[in-house]
């Protein structure tokens, strides 16, 4: 019998927590548990100004699931690197609490984890909206392949499934890209040598995350020339 932990950190989003949590549950934890499998559920708030918070305190009386709740906002990477620390399973189920992936695609990920005997596995968003965002991750991806060899089609999404060890230790040497955070650990895991595969999920679009395409074109050169900054730093030391 082995043990996962299953992460997630949520930020100003009381639409779709419900629903996601409750699907978290009833979709992967309960059939889980129902094969031995123990499971252990941590969420992160990160300092939501809406109605999340209050939520998911409502939602941890009905499941019982671990509340990480910071009096301020640590920002996504010190709230990710946190709950990876107090993370006690053998696997690591990191699924993003937005709703472009629903829960359930877990089992998609563990299906190729289980068959492949991988170190990590990454969804990657099939039929992707709005196209403009399709084309950028393609194009950070290309960049990604070029510059360090990285082989999914995705390394910056941010659901996947780790071996608890290998997770822990990609999260915590991680502290140079602010944003391509997800990728720099598939970059460090390519470098170490680890097998890394992927997987395409179903990906459902939400309004609250479609970014105008100038503010996005912007946050795509800052990321490229992040990249290439770290391509010649002493990242591999």
């Amino acid at each position: 019998m082995y043990k996962i932990s299953i992460l997630s950190a949520v930020y100003q989003n009381e639409e779709n927590i419900i629903e996601l949590v409750e699907s978290l549950y009833q979709r992967v934890v309960k059939p889980l548990k129902k094969e031995g499998i123990l499971v252990e559920v941590i969420i992160a708030e990160d300092g939501s100004t809406d109605n999340t918070r209050a939520i998911l305190q409502r939602l941890k009386k009905k499941y019982g699931m671990k509340l990480l709740l910071g009096k301020k906002r640590l920002g996504c990477i010190k709230a990710v690197k946190n709950l990876y620390s107090k993370a006690s399973g053998e696997l690591i189920f990191f699924w993003d609490g937005d709703g472009e992936v629903q829960p359930v695609s877990f089992w998609d990920l563990y299906s190729v984890f289980k068959k492949g005997n991988f170190d990590a596995v990454v969804a990657y968003k099939q039929n992707r909206k709005p196209r403009f965002r399709y084309l950028i991750s393609r194009i950070n991806n290309l960049v990604l392949r070029i510059l360090f060899h990285v082989r999914i089609r995705d390394a910056n999404a941010g659901f996947r499934l780790y071996k608890a060890r290998i997770g822990k230790e990609l999260v915590r040497e991680s502290n140079f890209l602010k944003y391509n955070f997800n990728s720099e650990q598939i970059i460090r895991a390519t470098k170490y040598g680890y097998k890394i595969g992927d997987v395409g999920v179903t990906h459902f679009a939400r309004e609250s995350m479609m970014f105008k395409p100038d503010r996005m074109v912007e946050a795509v050169l800052l990321a490229f020339w992040e990249l290439v900054r770290f391509k010649i730093s002493p990242y591999r030391s």
